[in-house]
């Protein structure tokens, strides 16, 4: 590296012998020249920094923007997945509810069905029952159908026979009557 208090020390050199007038004002005009020269550079450099600075502020205040507008948009996100968060917890637990509706109503109906089977045994049951009794009653009108035939030749035979009996007696009074005459 350079030491800058050296690079810059100015010093008048004579060509020869002593420094003469014109030499003075000609490593003077030069050494102002160069002094100018070099400003001149320095601020053509300053300002090439100055404007790389302002070209990098400007990127920097787009990038400032752009993490801000990114701030605030995963600031949405997390706003939108935080809402999807509870959205998804107030599912589960209506998922949750709708499992032990269901469990219950699979409960009641298979609790249904367990009466209905009960319910059709003893229908099964009762019919029979009626089945048995039907055939009871229509085996008791045949016996009473029966009985009521028998009771009719009965009567019919006791009607008979009492009309035979009149008959002989009747007869036997006119033998007797005769008879007796």
């Amino acid at each position: 590296m350079v030491d800058k208090t050296k690079a810059y020390q100015f010093q008048y050199v004579p060509i020869e012998g002593r420094l003469s007038g014109r030499q003075f004002e000609q490593q003077t005009e030069d050494a102002i020249n160069d002094i100018g020269n070099a400003a001149y550079e320095a601020k053509a450099n300053m300002q090439n920094i100055l404007d790389i600075a302002n070209n990098a502020l400007s990127v920097s205040r787009d990038a400032q923007k752009t993490a801000n507008l990114a701030q605030a948009e995963a600031k949405n996100v997390q706003s939108t997945a935080d809402n999807a968060v509870k959205k998804a917890d107030d599912a589960t637990a209506t998922a949750n509810s709708a499992k032990t509706a269901a469990d219950n109503a699979v409960k009641t109906a298979n609790s249904a069905v367990d009466k209905a089977n009960s319910a059709a045994a003893t229908a099964n049951s009762a019919d029979a029952k009626a089945a048995s009794a039907v055939n009871d009653v229509a085996k008791s009108r045949l016996d009473s159908a029966q009985a009521l035939a028998t009771a009719n030749n009965a009567s019919k035979l006791a009607t008979d026979t009492y009309n035979q009996l009149n008959k002989i007696l009747d007869e036997q009074q006119m033998i007797t009557f005769d008879v007796v005459e």
